[in-house]
């Protein structure tokens, strides 16, 4: 092998070695949660992180989890010739262009109910466009848990430990820049 051809396979080596590890550091990044229980000993939320298996049993993954109905605390409502409303349907409606904007002008307190249409066992759910610093989520069994969201760009995804719920409230805490509530888009998975 002449002198070029190692200098050739040593830079393809650095620059594919360089691809793996530029595309494992995204994974933190993309994924974001900080989060504690309210209650000691409860399932957690945590950072999605790479998959765990136990020997011999094969992992289940989870599957969106379709929302029935959904319903907020309030909704901001401008008419300008046309009506446009920014309604809790917004953030569950597939559409990154719509949202749902809570109309109290307090920047603690409101809430967003996602209901599912039969019991369901959610393990996770990504959120996008949401200026949403700190809330509640509440599970049908009255469960609790403190989530803490980055101010980004773009979809987070949360794992939650699984929990068999009807119905997830999400009360918020506070916003980034104490600004109103709103959340463009969220979804939840499990099975």
């Amino acid at each position: 092998m002449t002198r070029g051809q190692q200098v050739i396979a040593i830079l393809g080596l650095i620059v594919a070695v360089c691809a793996c590890v530029a595309a494992w550091l995204t994974v933190p990044q993309i994924q974001r949660l900080v989060s504690q229980p309210v209650k000691t000993g409860e399932p957690t939320l945590s950072v999605i992180g790479m998959p765990t298996m136990t020997a011999g049993t094969p992992p289940v993954l989870p599957v969106k989890v379709e929302v029935a109905k959904v319903r907020a605390s309030s909704s901001y409502y401008r008419v300008r010739g046309d009506e446009i409303k920014y309604g809790p349907e917004n953030a569950i409606d597939g559409k990154v262009d719509t949202v749902w904007v809570a109309a109290s002008g307090d920047f603690a307190g409101d809430w967003i109910e996602f209901v599912f249409s039969t019991p369901k066992t959610v393990m996770g759910l990504k959120i996008t466009a949401s200026n949403i610093r700190e809330a509640n989520l509440i599970f049908s069994d009255n469960s609790n848990y403190s989530c803490n969201f980055k101010e980004v760009v773009g979809w987070q995804y949360y794992e939650i430990s699984p929990v068999a719920t009807n119905s997830i409230r999400m009360v918020v805490r506070s916003t980034f820049a104490n600004t109103t509530a709103y959340i463009c888009e969220i979804e939840f998975y499990g099975r």
